[in-house]
């Protein structure tokens, strides 16, 4: 759980006073906006509305970055100088971690894929069902094999009608 007097301690330093950073008061990050909205989490999370990975994710996201998740710190044996390295939260959520984790899933399935011309089929749960699948999240199963099948069955087609084309009325490949 995270105490309630950290976002007054986060606000006083980091990229509000860092000269690296140029801070715009008046476009509120989303690290901003988490905290200003944190309580509302932690409601949903009494009531049961949310998910428990919700609330977990969002305090990693404000914690990222900061030393209540550790640090390293290394120091120079010669002139005594050092840095501490805050860790980072490694959430999916995260607005710095996720993209480093969104970036590396695009590679990996870079590399899965067949470098081919494509369709792009986009699957989406009509507004009347969706509070259905909000109650029970298994049944995005049925949903997952409906659009497999879905997708066997124009591929398959696709298939079907080129080689009948390929092959005409006799049944034999044309030369």
């Amino acid at each position: 759980m995270l105490d309630d007097n950290l976002y007054t301690e986060y606000s006083s330093y980091g990229a509000f006073t860092c000269d690296d950073v140029k801070y715009d008061p008046n476009k509120p990050r989303i690290k901003d906006l988490l905290w200003a909205h944190y309580q509302w989490f932690v409601d949903m999370d009494k009531a049961g509305k949310a998910r428990p990975c919700v609330l977990d994710n969002v305090q990693k996201a404000l914690l990222c970055n900061t030393s209540y998740l550790g640090y390293d710190y290394f120091e120079c044996p010669q002139c005594n100088n050092f840095m501490i390295f805050n860790r980072k939260c490694h959430s999916r959520f995260c607005t710095s971690c996720g993209v480093k984790y969104q970036k590396k899933l695009a590679v990996q399935a870079e590399c899965m894929c067949v470098d081919t011309p494509h369709r792009h089929i986009v699957f989406t749960i009509p507004e009347e069902y969706r509070l259905f699948f909000r109650k029970d999240r298994t049944a995005l199963n049925f949903l997952f094999v409906a659009a497999r099948n879905t997708i066997c069955k124009i591929t398959n087609e696709k298939i079907y009608r080129k080689e009948k084309r390929k092959r005409g009325k006799t049944g034999k490949t044309k030369k």
